[in-house]
């Protein structure tokens, strides 16, 4: 509740890397972390019930993964800083994505609770590695543990999920906005959204705005 979510893709051809991409959303995010009535800002490429999805083959650390069978995939998502907080997911264990994880520092992933416990049950998470497409790709450690999200709806249950910083991954990954208002109407907050992206690019469309909890 009190959340407005619209998306801003800023367009492959004149932001030609992932480092750009990551400081539109970086700017934005903190126009708007700073603008009236904000309690707090972010971002993720996939929201909470969005239909499609990201997932990815997956190698927990000291997981034995049995010969001639397919190698489970794991749902990823790029948030930015203060996603869980506006989003009021609860930081179980360690700490949630952070400002300092950028390029050029270690590789960190924060996992959700379904994660832990099917790869890891009983057993710490913290400071474990993860890697994704191949058992000899890039290792990201484990710094936190979060609460589920019943991503593909409230019926079903959660599944496996890794968030990663946006910084450290070298795509160019579109982002949705999640911004928390304190007077619990987000919709009418849309046109504020708006002119803050045209501030920062006025050729970068804002579409899908919608309150989160509709």
């Amino acid at each position: 509740e009190g959340v407005l979510t619209s998306r801003a893709n800023p367009g492959e051809d004149r932001y030609p890397d992932a480092l750009a991409f990551a400081r539109f959303y970086e700017e934005l995010i903190a126009r708007l972390s700073d603008a009236p009535g904000v309690e707090s800002a972010s971002a993720i490429h996939l929201l909470p019930g969005t239909r499609s999805n990201w997932s990815f083959p997956t190698w927990p650390e000291g997981v034995v993964h049995p010969e001639g069978e397919a190698r489970p995939s794991t749902n990823f998502r790029a948030v930015h800083p203060g996603y869980f907080e506006t989003l009021g997911i609860p930081l179980l264990q360690g700490r949630s994505v952070q400002p300092g994880d950028r390029e050029d520092s270690e590789r960190v992933v924060v996992v959700n609770r379904a994660f832990a416990e099917r790869w890891w049950p009983g057993q710490d998470p913290i400071g474990r590695t993860v890697r994704v497409f191949s058992s000899t790709a890039t290792p990201y450690r484990v710094v936190g543990v979060v609460g589920d999200v019943r991503q593909f709806g409230l019926d079903r249950p959660p599944a496996p999920e890794l968030y990663y910083a946006p910084r450290q991954w070298d795509w160019q990954i579109s982002q949705s906005l999640v911004v928390r208002y304190a007077d619990g109407d987000p919709l009418a907050h849309a046109e504020e959204v708006r002119r803050l992206v045209r501030e920062i690019d006025p050729l970068v469309p804002v579409t899908d705005i919608a309150a989160l909890d509709g």
